[in-house]
């Protein structure tokens, strides 16, 4: 292994991923500390606003306190992401990881059908009181959307202090661009491939 690239114990692997051999980890990534200087070089290098996939947006477009509809799901009102006051709360919210529960921060300007097939996807096959954002359901299945999603900036569960910048094949430069900035300011990054760290 390049002396670069920073060690995921098995314990940490298994509570960021569930299992050795996640689908995540076979598409174009890195992963690094989560924190909101690590996030802002991700949405910099993909010139594009971030929403939370996995919360809501605190304020409406005028600027009230967001209700969320009935079903939970923020679809066509996702785009409110990009407000001033949203914004903040992305960087406070949406960098680091929530207890067993799933996030992702994507391109606030998602399409309407692709975010109605994320919550199809991960509410597919659980139970009527089961979360459809359990964290270890989510992070087995988001790698079959990432290239429709293009990226995404992944906590990785609450007892793990990284983060995951994963690209579709659209991407794969700017995953390289991410790994090649926050090397530069610091930042330990590494990689993994069925279950071995790179």
């Amino acid at each position: 292994m390049d002396d670069k690239y920073k060690y995921m114990n098995d314990d940490s692997f298994m509570l960021a991923f569930g299992h050795l051999n996640p689908p995540i980890t076979r598409i174009p990534h890195v992963i690094f500390k989560a924190e909101p200087a690590s996030m802002s070089v991700v949405l910099d290098s993909v010139g594009q606003t971030g929403g939370v996939f996995g919360d809501y947006p605190l304020v409406d477009g005028s600027g009230e306190p967001y209700l969320e509809p009935e079903d939970g799901e923020i679809i066509n009102d996702f785009v409110l992401w990009e407000l001033p006051e949203n914004q903040k709360a992305l960087f406070k919210y949406g960098c680091y990881p929530k207890l067993d529960s799933f996030t992702m921060v994507i391109n606030s300007r998602t399409s309407t059908a692709l975010l109605s097939r994320l919550y199809l996807l991960f509410s597919s096959g659980i139970g009527d009181d089961e979360s459809i954002f359990y964290y270890y359901n989510c992070i087995d299945r988001v790698a079959e959307v990432i290239p429709e999603l293009g990226w995404a900036y992944i906590p990785l569960g609450d007892e793990v202090p990284y983060a995951m910048f994963v690209g579709g094949p659209r991407h794969e430069v700017a995953v390289k661009s991410v790994e090649s900035i926050l090397r530069e300011t610091g930042v330990d990054c590494f990689r993994v491939r069925r279950g071995e760290t790179v």
